[in-house]
């Protein structure tokens, strides 16, 4: 934590034109586990303007910035984060449809653009039912399942860059790979992200998805506070499978618990701390 006294010369200092920002922010009520301490800062730039004031005043004070997106994908220590935590704010919400192209803003929600590009006749993210989180995150975990990921349609990203320049990188240069990018590597922010989609037929995109997230439904635990998956799948097999035939499903370490429905996910069962969930995912380590 940063002391009393640098809190209020932060407060003091924080720019008026970077968005909002609370302090001492339990990060429990920014992740989809519900667990994690206080961010020094949490701010929310509801426009590009005040993410560059952010980011530069973030960079003067000597701030670590983290972009937490909705926080599906993210453990967040009980002793909290240091720094700023930035979440993006309406802005970056928006969807833009031409011809069979989408433009979505980087804190657009996942299932909307799914859903917005079905009801325009347009197909091919189909394959992201039921995947939680935004825009940004998806992008920047190539997040998928086997029926798609982001790969398959992303065409570009328009970013911030490390040095709080715009830029646009088309798809190829941003090494998307199974789970995982260089977008992070490169310290960029993505701000939206376009896609290159086919036309469809309605019924039939709607039959693929609902068919997904009834798979999805019966074999995962839907509405629980989880992150997803928690390890990636070695090639080949599947974690969950590896996890469950060595017995796994059920293992607890305090108020957290692997999912008697898929051992590839950790629930909070209530009142799990961060160290719970860490515990747990060291022994599953060690049980693999």
């Amino acid at each position: 934590m940063l002391m009393e006294h640098d809190i209020k010369q932060i407060q003091a200092s924080f720019p008026r034109d970077a968005g909002r920002a609370l302090l001492d922010e339990p990060m429990c009520r920014h992740t989809t586990w519900r667990v994690g301490g206080p961010a020094d800062i949490f701010a929310i730039p509801g426009s590009t303007e005040e993410l560059e004031s952010l980011i530069r005043w973030a960079d003067e004070c000597g701030l670590p910035v983290l972009i937490a997106g909705s926080g599906s994908n993210l453990l967040v220590s009980d002793l909290g984060i240091r720094g700023v935590v930035v979440q993006l704010g309406e802005g970056f919400k928006n969807i833009r449809i031409t011809g069979q192209s989408i433009l979505a803003g980087g804190a657009v929600l996942t299932q909307t653009l799914v859903r917005e590009s079905v009801n325009h006749g347009l197909s091919g993210l189909e394959g992201l039912a039921g995947i939680p989180g935004t825009v940004g995150g998806a992008v920047c975990m190539n997040a998928g399942t086997p029926a798609g990921s982001i790969a398959d349609t992303l065409a570009f990203i328009t970013a911030l860059d490390s040095g709080g320049k715009l830029c646009r990188v088309p798809a190829e240069e941003l090494g998307l790979a199974y789970r995982g990018s260089n977008i992070r590597r490169k310290g960029l922010i993505v701000l939206e992200a376009a896609f290159n989609l086919k036309e469809c037929s309605t019924p039939d995109s709607s039959k693929i998805i609902d068919e997904l997230l009834l798979k999805r439904r019966a074999g995962q635990p839907v509405g629980r506070k989880t992150a997803g998956s928690v390890f990636k799948n070695p090639e080949g097999d599947f974690a969950g499978r590896i996890l469950d035939k060595l017995g796994a499903k059920g293992m607890e370490a305090g108020g957290a618990r692997v999912s008697p429905i898929h051992a590839n996910f950790i629930e909070n069962t209530g009142n799990a701390r961060a160290e719970d969930i860490r515990q747990l995912i060291q022994r599953l380590q060690e049980l693999a």
